[in-house]
């Protein structure tokens, strides 16, 4: 795990040498040479437990750095949202999935370039490849966009095909890293964040 000293509070305290010095981590190489960096808010309409920026990347010059521009996910802000995340280990499981089984699963995700996770604390960071305007040329959408009734079949059917790899595969090592206990009160808790958004009602 890398070092928890890069852990920051917020998408404010991401600079050019933060940047330099977790890409360096993460790729064990050579920090690239990033001389500004610009942050904004990616359209994707929310952030579930985590504070998201798109950080577009420069050089010196001013000409684009590579990458050009990554997402930054970031712990959440104090509270509620920290609570319910660590009820429910899901810091724990995005960083696993990142780190671990990316390269198992039949279905095209973002390359992490810097991930690191302080169980104590509970604070995360995830720099993951921009995949902003991915698919757009070929009448694929945004994140606030809605979906019409074949593009969401489409994303059921990859997301069933990627969790259809490890149905009833507790003993597969591939997911030595990962959670995999699901108690009651799991599932309780789930249905709970759904229901209470605004317009719905729990079922009874």
């Amino acid at each position: 795990m890398t070092s928890t000293s890069l852990l920051r509070e917020s998408t404010d305290e991401i600079t050019p040498a933060w940047m330099r010095e977790a890409l360096g981590a993460g790729t064990g190489t050579r920090p690239p040479p990033i001389a500004r960096v610009v942050t904004e808010k990616p359209d994707v309409g929310f952030s579930a437990f985590g504070n998201l920026a798109r950080c577009r990347l420069y050089l010196s010059d001013g000409s684009p750095a590579v990458p050009e521009s990554v997402i930054v996910k970031q712990h959440a802000d104090r509270g509620l949202s920290t609570w319910f995340a660590r009820k429910l280990s899901l810091y724990e499981r995005e960083y696993a999935f990142y780190r671990h089984l990316t390269e198992h699963i039949p279905i095209r995700v973002p390359v992490l370039h810097f991930g690191c996770l302080d169980i104590e604390t509970y604070r995360f960071a995830l720099i993951l490849e921009d995949l902003g305007g991915w698919g757009r040329s070929a009448g694929g959408v945004s994140g606030i966009d809605l979906l019409d009734a074949s593009k969401a079949r489409m994303v059921i059917r990859q997301v069933a095909r990627m969790h259809g790899l490890f149905w009833n595969a507790e003993d597969d090592p591939r997911l030595r890293h990962c959670i995999t206990t699901f108690t009651p009160n799991y599932g309780r808790m789930m249905a709970g964040t759904v229901w209470s958004r605004p317009g719905n009602t729990l079922p009874t």
